[in-house]
């Protein structure tokens, strides 16, 4: 049945079998076009992008997921249609067209905002304060940081505040602002102690001893 293919290709593709979880999909994507079920043809256009992602090929995911958009607005999906946004913003990221990144990320943005989603307006701020940082754009990169971080405490995520304050404190760094990032660093290091973030609190520690010379 389609659910048990549907199935196989979740299970190719958390096994990494990139190949065969691409076999098993197009072989759904087959028989939804043939039932006209616009939904299912989405999902498995989101499912081909992510194996294309998964395999770094970054212009066939990109064409899925491009399908996958214009099929989930047909069908008016607007949840679906802003983790897609998201997923285009990762992979232009990566191909490094940032204009095209900054697009998609604040389209998801836009959705999740609408749709009420804290904890994804959290993480897309997120996306959007890292394009801006590793552009050299402080100011931009430190406001959606901030807002990124008002999201997360309002989900309570001490996850998502560490992190944010991590980069708070990165960026102050940069300034050359040494006391202003060790506030930030302090208060995710206490935030990664209460979460149990072995790997961060290192990280941390270390930052925040190079500030001590």
């Amino acid at each position: 049945s389609i659910d048990e293919v549907m199935a196989e290709t979740a299970r190719f593709l958390r096994k990494g079998r990139l190949e065969k979880a691409k076999a098993a999909c197009d072989q759904v994507l087959e028989v939804n076009a043939e039932l006209g079920n616009t939904k299912g043809m989405a999902s498995d256009h989101t499912n081909l992008g992510i194996i294309h992602e998964r395999g770094e090929d970054y212009a066939k995911a990109e064409e899925n997921y491009g399908k996958a958009l214009e099929l989930y607005e047909s069908c008016g999906n607007d949840e679906e249609r802003a983790r897609v946004y998201a997923r285009l913003g990762t992979i232009y990221t990566i191909r490094e067209t940032v204009g095209k990144a900054e697009e998609a990320y604040l389209k998801a943005l836009q959705l999740h905002e609408s749709l009420g989603n804290k904890e994804s307006v959290a993480s897309l701020c997120g996306f959007l304060g890292n394009l801006h940082r590793s552009g050299g754009k402080l100011d931009q990169a430190a406001n959606y940081y901030r807002k990124s971080l008002e999201q997360y405490k309002a989900v309570g995520s001490k996850e998502g505040m560490a992190r944010v304050h991590a980069n708070l404190g990165n960026i102050h760094k940069a300034r050359g602002e040494s006391e202003k990032a060790r506030g930030e660093w302090e208060a995710a290091l206490t935030l990664c102690e209460e979460a149990g973030m072995e790997s961060e609190m290192m990280q941390l520690r270390e930052r925040i001893e190079e500030l001590n010379g």
